[in-house]
C-alpha cells in the first residue's frame, strides 16, 4: 500500500510502486483534513483490508 502526497503530483512514481508489488495507493489529504481526516481513515482501513486478501504469487 502506497500512502503518499507524491501519487497526485507524480504519477510515475505511483506506477513504480504498483510494478514492484504496492497493492494499491492513497493520496494523502492536503486541505481540510482536521474535517475529512475521518474519511481518509475508512480508505485507509478498507484498502488494508482488501490488501490483505490479496493473492501473491513470489517471483525470483
Amino acid at each position: 500500500m502506497m500512502i503518499s502526497v507524491l501519487t497526485e503530483h507524480n504519477a510515475d512514481i505511483t506506477l513504480e510502486a504498483l510494478s514492484i508489488g504496492a497493492v494499491d495507493f492513497i493520496a494523502k489529504p492536503v486541505v481540510d483534513v482536521e474535517h475529512t481526516l475521518n474519511d481518509y481513515a475508512e480508505e485507509i482501513i478498507e484498502k488494508v483490508i482488501m490488501a490483505s486478501k490479496a493473492n501473491f504469487k513470489r517471483t525470483t
